[in-house]
């Protein structure tokens, strides 16, 4: 059941999906070289570097699938291969929510990123909010053997974490415009997305 869910989702939201995250994230982010944390097949990354031709993105992820659309590395979750300071920016995509301990993955993507860091992840605030990001979640990832810890964040959780491991964010905008049809934009588009652009 999982995986038709998982086909259908891919048809009809993927694609939708990543462009509406790539207008936003090729309006923030500098030239140079990039790093996309838990970059998947690397759709978004290819999708970036053909409206950004002054980027180069190279991904990470657990999974290293058998085709991707860019050059990617395995790592093991915890220690990224590259030495301090390899990137002008580092994009984090709806990932943390899947890490037992985020501050810790954003110490060490601060740690290879000499720019800015952005991330694009979840918030909620109360029960309702909660459970419509562990539907959305379930049927994103669980076909794909993703870790689902439903590991969402509150905005103050957020802040505290930013501040706890050293950076302050630039600009933050809590809704991903056109990331889903009009009728649902209202529901899962606002409010429960957020795009933060950090620095140290």
């Amino acid at each position: 059941m999982s995986d038709v869910i998982g086909r259908l989702h891919g048809a009809f939201v993927f694609d939708r999906r990543i462009q509406a995250i790539a207008r936003v994230l090729s309006d923030w982010l500098p030239a140079g070289r990039v790093l996309d944390y838990g970059a998947g097949n690397g759709a978004l990354g290819a999708l970036l570097m053909d409206m950004r031709p002054d980027v180069q993105i190279v991904g990470v992820d657990v999974h290293l699938r058998p085709h991707t659309q860019i050059p990617m590395a395995a790592f093991d979750g915890v220690s990224l291969p590259f030495s301090n300071a390899t990137f002008d920016a580092t994009i984090c995509v709806d990932v943390l929510h899947h890490i037992d301990e985020p501050g810790t993955t954003m110490q060490e993507l601060k740690r290879v990123t000499r720019g800015s860091i952005l991330v694009k992840d979840h918030f909620y605030r109360g029960h309702i909010e909660r459970m419509v990001l562990l539907a959305m979640d379930w049927v994103g990832n669980k076909s794909h053997g993703v870790y689902l810890p439903y590991n969402y964040f509150t905005r103050a959780a957020w802040e505290s974490m930013v501040e706890a491991v050293g950076l302050r964010e630039m600009r933050r905008i809590e809704e991903v415009p056109g990331q889903y049809p009009p009728w649902a934009q209202q529901l899962l588009g606002r409010n429960i997305q957020f795009v933060a652009h950090l620095i140290r």
